[in-house]
């Protein structure tokens, strides 16, 4: 009779281990699928990102096309501050350069732009591309282009004034 309270705890212990077993193990499967689930959910979100970046030349396209200079400056630094972030991947260093090379392309339509003001003079065009030297941090240099496209805009024009006195001088 006393033996048999003594198999049955013996054996709600073993069975208890066993059950012990298994749930840390089933625990441990499950952390451990949480924490794939997060570095894949992270994976996904840094993969969007970069997709996104990556889609951006064409919104930067447009807004050179209607000219706001200033929005696409600042889109592109956004960029460039962005992609930073997932340097360690390897199609980042090819999307920076190619953020780098539309920076250089907006600066030389910026001076187009600029040049455009010395003939015709608009208040709204010229405070964007005023705007847009300012987000580059190159106000000086708009100052020394525009001082540049005056003169080469007078030059130019005293030319032509010289040039059609002395044709109808000796016509």
């Amino acid at each position: 009779l006393p033996q048999r309270p003594f198999r049955v705890c013996t054996n709600a212990r073993r069975q208890l281990s066993i059950a012990k077993e298994g749930f840390t193990q089933a625990s441990l499967g499950l952390l451990a699928n949480q924490r794939r689930r997060q570095l894949l959910i992270g994976l996904l979100k840094s993969l969007r990102t970069i997709k996104t970046l990556q889609r951006t030349d064409v919104r930067l396209s447009e807004m050179l096309e209607e000219e706001d200079y200033p929005g696409a400056i600042q889109l592109c630094l956004e960029c460039q501050k962005a992609a930073s972030t997932f340097k360690h991947y390897s199609c980042i260093s090819e999307l920076n350069s190619k953020l780098q090379d539309t920076l250089e392309q907006i600066e030389e339509q910026l001076d187009v732009a600029l040049s455009k003001t010395c003939k015709h003079f608009e208040v709204g065009h010229y405070t964007k591309v005023q705007l847009a030297y300012r987000l580059l941090g190159k106000t000086q240099t708009a100052m020394d282009q525009l001082h540049m496209h005056f003169t080469q805009a007078i030059h130019n024009t005293v030319f032509q004034v010289v040039l059609g006195y002395v044709e109808l001088c000796a016509g």
